[in-house]
């Protein structure tokens, strides 16, 4: 071991380094760097310092403090092998790439973008310095752009393979040195680059020293256009989805992203990383050229992997895409939840899709009533429903949000979205065509439609099959014969003054939330507001990501007596019931209340559930003509007249069959009774069947 300094100091080395270069200075040279080497505990072994003067000639000297008095010499080291520069910093953490240069000036460069940086000091020093501490790391060797810089990266690559190291070297020709550049480095690269970053680091091209020779200094052998998009795409991992489109996962710094490969983001990338190598722009026609060329490879060449916007699943966790720059993820199980990188599953990122909180534990989920208007028998409810849309299985109900104006319904809707699903536009208006709805479900998970006053009966049922995993469809543009299928299923949320929602398809999955009035005094600036929220924000996700785990551990005990039509849905809500300490059956009795507030919905928005509860016989049959007679007694003229009231036996009868299901539970029971061949007298109008009620 060297001898370890333990009361001297840097400040005092520096005060010692001037007295014994006193005849130096005189001659006119002037400090210009100081550099102190550590032991892996970050305890000062030796400094090194450097002295320029202005006919260019450099002066530099080891610095080490000896059996109590300075002296301009290294310590003895173990084996005659001295430390690698700033060796505390790079021991620790084992895992992280260590970029080693010539020179402390360069490292220090490179550590003060974040990097872990070393150098074992001048070009012939890589035989005298203890390379142990990197044995089985993964290293990237930067040369200076000269014979010497050639030499060392050699010679520490020599050193490195010996010890199971992993090793890279920068490729110096592609970083845009100008001629006469001979003997720049990483500090010349960072004047040239003053904005450079750790990621503009981490993405410069690399080559392999056991394969690539070192280009000579100032070589300019340039590789064509093709040549250099392959090399910058060689590492990506080419696959397509299971719909047949092409991605690429790239990687990126520490970390890896997706990308849709005719997205502008993907271009966007290569673009970048084209000039960053060619120094000149990437043609249009190319990059669409090559793009083609990957599809083509991804597609016929490469794996087949699911892609996910925000949540997948696999082998029984759940992950939650947290849209952070590393890409991180939170992973949900039966035991519990945490963050983690390296994603196991692929996640591709929309553009409006923004970041979620790390999320914190200690939470309470009752916090979430402060931000939303709602009564106290809802909240499970809303909670019931945040949780099943962190499951991406699905099927999912279909949330409904109805108050009069004021009553805070667009910002109830902005914080359900943004809890689990932030993105830059929280709210979207209605999507006018399938093809609009198609657009949203690719752009982000929840989905969140504001303001509703009316839903069409396609619409309806386009939203139905979009929330319980049915495909869209639509023509592909710019084609006749071929057809876009889009497969999803998306929890969806919707909000509106009145009852514009009907359809008893629809209303059979929903949860219908009805807002109170809000009182002036209750009223909150928005800024302020959102400050508060975004206080909570970590802990609110933090405790549905619990009540999710717990659901996970419970399902398989969990059964219920009565299903409901969305029973996957219930039985989830209610294994998590335990989470937030909800009372055995509370979901499920608040569920229940729901779904009879549905069923009424359904028969007041229908004129002929109108005309037949208004007429409210014991028992009746008869065909469907006759039925249909006898319903237009019940109502005004206009109403029959409208376009709404059914025109042939048939409408009613469709009418009917979509109506049993809350018919039934208001105490009518419909059957349609075929009739026998004996009966030929029946007219046939009536599609052969008779209606008893």
């Amino acid at each position: 071991m060297a001898d370890k300094l333990i009361q001297p100091t840097t400040v005092d080395a520096k005060k010692a380094a001037r007295k014994l270069c006193d005849k130096e200075l005189q001659q006119g040279y002037q400090p210009s760097g100081f550099y102190e080497y550590t032991d892996k505990e970050g305890n000062p072994t030796y400094w090194r310092f450097r002295m320029d003067h202005s006919d260019k000639e450099k002066w530099i000297r080891p610095l080490s403090f000896n059996g109590g008095k300075w002296e301009l010499k290294e310590p003895n080291f173990p084996n005659g092998k001295k430390p690698l520069y700033r060796l505390h910093e790079i021991v620790n953490p084992p895992e992280e790439t260590v970029w080693i240069v010539e020179g402390e000036k360069c490292a220090d460069v490179l550590s003060k973008l974040g990097l872990l940086a070393t150098t074992s000091g001048s070009a012939t020093s890589a035989g005298t310095a203890d390379w142990s501490s990197l044995e089985g790391r993964k290293v990237i060797v930067w040369p200076d752009n000269d014979e010497a810089g050639r030499r060392y990266a050699k010679d520490v690559t020599k050193q490195l393979s010996q010890r199971n190291c992993n090793v890279r070297w920068v490729d110096i020709s592609k970083l845009g040195w100008s001629v006469g550049s001979v003997g720049s480095d990483a500090v010349d690269w960072k004047l040239l680059y003053p904005k450079a970053t750790k990621e503009d680091v981490e993405e410069l091209l690399l080559i392999n020293p056991e394969s690539d020779d070192t280009p000579a200094p100032d070589s300019h052998q340039g590789n064509s256009s093709p040549q250099i998009l392959g090399q910058i795409t060689k590492n990506c991992e080419l696959f397509h989805s299971p719909d047949r489109a092409g991605y690429a996962t790239v990687p990126i710094n520490s970390h890896k992203e997706t990308w849709l490969l005719e997205s502008a983001g993907f271009k966007d990338w290569l673009s970048r990383r084209f000039y960053q190598t060619a120094r000149t722009v990437l043609k249009s026609q190319l990059a669409s050229d090559f793009i083609s060329a990957l599809q083509g490879q991804a597609r016929y060449d490469g794996d087949e992997h699911p892609v996910f916007i925000r949540l997948a699943k696999k082998n029984g966790h759940i992950y939650l895409d947290l849209g952070d720059d590393k890409w991180g993820v939170v992973e949900i199980s039966a035991g519990g939840w945490s963050t983690i990188h390296n994603s196991p599953v692929k996640f591709m990122r929309p553009n409006s899709l923004l970041r979620l909180p790390i999320p914190e534990r200690g939470g309470t989920i009752d916090e979430l009533a402060r931000f939303i208007n709602i009564k106290d028998d809802d909240l499970i409810l809303v909670v019931g429903f945040l949780l099943f849309s962190l499951n991406p299985e699905g099927p999912f109900p279909i949330l409904i949000v109805q108050g009069e104006q004021g009553s805070a319904k667009s910002t109830f809707c902005r914080v359900i979205r943004k809890l689990i699903d932030p993105a830059s536009a929280l709210l979207r208006s209605t999507p006018k065509n399938e093809r609009d709805l198609m657009i949203a479900a690719k752009s982000g998970w929840l989905l969140n439609f504001d303001n509703l006053s009316h839903l069409s009966s396609a619409m309806s049922d386009s939203l139905c099959r979009l929330a319980t995993g049915g495909g869209l469809s639509t023509r592909t543009l710019y084609t006749n014969a071929e057809e876009t299928i889009f497969q999803a299923t998306r929890p969806i949320c919707l909000n509106g003054i009145t009852e514009f929602a009907s359809r008893d398809d629809l209303l059979d999955r929903a949860l219908i939330i009805k807002l109170p009035p809000i009182s002036p005094s209750k009223r909150r600036e928005e800024k302020t507001f959102w400050e508060d929220f975004d206080k909570a924000y970590p802990k609110l996700l933090g405790a549905l990501l619990g009540g999710v785990s717990e659901a996970l551990k419970n399902l398989p005990n969990t059964q219920l007596a009565d299903p409901p039509r969305m029973a996957d849905f219930a039985r989830f809500v209610t294994a998590a019931e335990s989470a937030f300490g909800w009372s055995d059956g509370a979901f499920m009795d608040a569920y229940k209340n729901n779904r009879d507030l549905g069923r009424e919905i359904v028969l007041e928005s229908d004129s002929v559930a109108l005309a037949l509860l208004k007429w409210n016989p014991d028992s009746w049959d008869g065909t469907a003509t006759e039925l249909l007679g006898e319903l237009g007694k019940h109502v005004p003229d206009d109403v029959v007249r409208s376009l709404f009231w059914p025109k042939s036996a048939s409408a009613l009868s469709n009418r009917l069959h979509r109506l049993q299901p809350a018919f039934r539970e208001k105490g009518f029971n419909i059957e349609w009774i075929s009739e026998g061949k004996g009966n030929a007298n029946k007219n046939n109008r009536d599609l052969g069947r008779e209606i008893v009620l």
